[in-house]
Parts: C-alpha cells; structure tokens; sequence
C-alpha cells in the first residue's frame, strides 16, 4: 500500500478515507503496515477508528495500543516512551490476532468431514 505524504493535508485525506469507509482493504493490516513503516503517528489516528468495528477488550494489547494512541494524537508533544508504548501494544495485538487466525484455519482444516476422516490439510502429504 503506498501512504500519503507527510503532510497534515494528505494525511487528513488519508484518515476520511477510511472513517468514510470507501474503497479500504482491513484497516488493521494497515494500521500494521503503517506501524512497520515507522509511521506512529498516522498509524495512531487509524486506531481510533477501529472502534467501530472490533470489540476492544478492557486490558487487551489493543486497549493498551488505543490508549497509547489516544496520547500520541492529543498530546501536543508526545514523547518518545508514547510512540514506544503504542508501537509495543499494537504488536502485541498483532501477535495476538495472527494467532487466532491460525488456530481457527487450523480448526477447520482438522474437522472431521462427514465421513469421520479428517479434512486434507493443505500442503501436507497424506497416506492413502
């Protein structure tokens, strides 16, 4: 994903983007890719918007990020130890998500099918 230019204008235009919801791929990938790219502050602005669309658990690293997010965009000079917060807290709800992403596909793929047999897991080989 290519990002606006670190400008208040581009990065406005950026965020209504997605609180508008027109043409967004998951808007947690991008906060991440954003996060990955060193760009906190954008990254952070994201975050307030996940509101509307993931259940944040009292305590959880997202909480914990969404909090941190909370200082970095209306905290006039935001420290270091603020970025760093965030940046330890959304990784932490990445880790966390990717997680539960697996653990699900692999749920799925281990099912038994209707026949009691397991469901052939992609890219294993199996006995016939």
């Amino acid at each position: 994903m290519e990002f606006p230019p670190r400008t208040p204008e581009a990065e406005e235009a950026f965020v209504v983007r997605f609180r508008d919801g027109t043409d967004t791929p998951d808007l947690q990938d991008v906060i991440h890719e954003l996060v990955l790219a060193g760009r906190l502050r954008l990254a952070a602005r994201l975050v307030g918007l996940l509101e509307d669309s993931v259940e944040i658990e009292e305590g959880s690293p997202l909480d914990r990020a969404r909090r941190a997010a909370r200082f970095i965009v209306f905290e006039s000079e935001p420290t270091r130890v603020h970025y760093q917060d965030f940046e330890d807290a959304w990784h932490d709800h990445h880790r966390a998500r990717v997680a539960r992403i697996k653990h699900r596909m692999r749920q799925r793929y281990a099912a038994p099918d209707r026949t009691g047999h397991g469901r052939r897991v992609p890219g294993r080989r199996h006995r016939s």
